[in-house]
């Protein structure tokens, strides 16, 4: 709730929950908006042909590092929001033994699928793998004792640098090994700061074995959920080139997932804050998280399920085609921030065993119904599994949602209700048109219900705009 934030003494975590999900969720943007402008102007420089193979390598390099975190940014964030500053020695070490110990496998893989040939390619991707794993720890390490605002300086002066010296080696006829060594330089820029950054304030203390198990035990409970965002993320667009060898589609379908992940990522920002707010205030801000998350975007969701071509067409008229799609998953992203809110608290409570039930019932959902949806319905498959195998999440999350978890989503239900009607009704209007009367119901519907008052949203304004 935000109406305890403003009055009781917990202001100063509520403060921190708001502005650190904002900054956040600023950063993933400009990552977003950065890696679009990279790979547009790389590839008028060079051919398909080499900006297929630094994909390759660079989709690789981010799988394996993926699948390598096992979920530690949670023990990184909980931990080392509640004075353990051993938690980051002790992850640094491990994520470097472990992924200095695997790059061959990731050298291996490379050449395998190209021939020996690639290897200069794979060579520069190990680098990626182990700077890139240098910059998770660093990352969500600096989360951890909301020094968020230096992950967003480095990150843009990243951005910038990667942009820099793409260009400058594509344009030198360097082709697609321009295009990973600039992603090199992003990654270790990221990874060295936030590494120097987090020893100055934190100390590199002694590893301890017995921590370590602690820590993966946290990690794995979360492994589960850490999968879903990985195949969600970026395996599903490469199970559905395979299932339904469509380019068209699968380009369609980027399209839409990565709009329907910046028009949730305020929500999914504030989740992630909120696990090391709840530490250092020893109280939940899941509940605060959840209600503001959902206040802020679910009219916004609901404005995209009831005119999805407006946000499309933005990029080009092209994507309208994709309307369905971002239909379904604006839906989809709405039940995805009620799960993840709902992982929060369980680290929170340090409920290990729920927290690796919640992430099987939705992965094994997710990995059971893909290829079944995806061959039988084609690309429109895709979303739908997404949003069935959230919907199966967010209904085992429902024993840990109290009533006034259940009321905002009720609300935000509501929303996505009443807009869908209204889009039904207004039909011959134009899109735009019913997409901004749809934001406009949405809010009124949030004020209505006591949601968001006016008083929160100026405390909200505020607040992120305070030292942001």
């Amino acid at each position: 709730m935000l109406g305890f934030l403003l009055m009781s003494e917990q202001a100063s975590g509520s403060s921190d929950l708001v502005r650190g999900g904002f900054i956040l969720f600023l950063d993933n943007i400009i990552l977003t908006l950065g890696g679009w402008v990279f790979w547009l102007t790389v590839s008028m420089f060079t051919s398909p042909d080499e900006v297929g193979f630094a994909t390759t390598a660079l989709s690789i390099a981010n799988l394996i590092g993926g699948l390598l975190g096992l979920g530690l940014e949670y023990p990184l964030m909980r931990e080392l929001a509640i004075g353990r500053r051993s938690a980051f020695g002790t992850i640094l070490a491990f994520e470097m033994l472990i992924l200095l110990s695997l790059s061959p496998v990731m050298y291996f893989i490379g050449v395998y699928i190209y021939g020996t040939g690639y290897s200069p390619y794979m060579t520069l991707g190990v680098g990626l793998l182990l700077f890139s794993g240098l910059a998770f720890v660093g990352k969500f390490s600096a989360l951890a004792i909301l020094e968020t605002r230096y992950v967003v300086l480095y990150d843009v002066l990243a951005i910038i640098m990667r942009f820099v010296v793409g260009v400058v080696l594509v344009v030198a006829s360097y082709g697609g090994l321009g295009i990973v060594a600039a992603s090199l330089v992003q990654a270790s820029i990221v990874g060295m700061a936030l590494t120097l950054l987090c020893i100055s304030r934190i100390g590199f203390a002694k590893v301890y074995p017995k921590e370590l198990i602690h820590l993966l035990k946290i990690g794995i409970g979360n492994f589960p959920s850490r999968l879903v965002g990985i195949m969600t993320n970026n395996l599903s667009i490469v199970f559905l080139a395979v299932f339904t060898s469509n380019p068209v589609e699968v380009g369609l379908f980027f399209i839409a997932i990565a709009i329907s992940f910046v028009a949730a990522g305020f929500a999914s920002s504030l989740a992630t804050m909120a696990l090391p707010v709840s530490s250092m205030m020893r109280t939940d801000a899941s509940t605060a998280s959840l209600r503001l998350g959902l206040a802020v975007t679910s009219p916004l969701l609901a404005a995209i399920f009831a005119s999805p071509g407006v946000p499309l067409s933005l990029i080009s008229p092209s994507y309208i085609e994709a309307s369905e799609t971002l239909r379904i998953l604006a839906l989809a992203m709405l039940l995805i921030v009620v799960v993840t809110n709902v992982i929060t608290r369980l680290n929170h409570l340090q409920k290990l065993k729920q927290l690796t039930a919640l992430g099987l019932v939705h992965l094994s959902t997710f990995l059971v119904l893909f290829p079944i949806l995806t061959v039988y319905m084609g690309a429109i498959g895709a979303p739908i599994v997404i949003l069935l195998s959230s919907a199966a999440a967010t209904i085992y999350s429902l024993k840990w949602l109290g009533r006034r978890d259940l009321r905002s989503l009720a609300v935000a239900l509501l929303i996505i209700a009443s807009t869908w009607i209204l889009s039904i009704a207004a039909s011959s209007l134009p899109p735009s048109i019913i997409f901004a009367l749809s934001l406009t119901v949405g809010g009124l519907i949030n004020l209505m219900s006591g949601e968001l008052t006016l008083s929160e949203v100026i405390y909200v304004l505020k607040t992120v705009s305070n030292r942001t």
